[in-house]
């Protein structure tokens, strides 16, 4: 996913009800404080799943 227009897509709701966190662009992995390999392949479908988990917390 390259835009907010994307993620809106695939989430299904409205472009303006998604969040930009800067103009720098969010790293997913940032979030997690305990890494380990491997990795998601899908690193854009891990950040929507990583967000909305983070979304339902706070």
């Amino acid at each position: 996913m390259t835009s907010a227009k994307e993620l809106a897509a695939a989430l299904s709701v409205d472009p303006e009800s998604v969040a930009i966190c800067g103009e720098g662009g969010f790293d997913p992995w940032e979030a997690v404080s305990v890494r380990q390999p491997p990795l998601p392949p899908s690193g854009g479908d891990f950040a929507i799943a990583l967000g909305l988990a983070l979304g339902k917390a706070y």
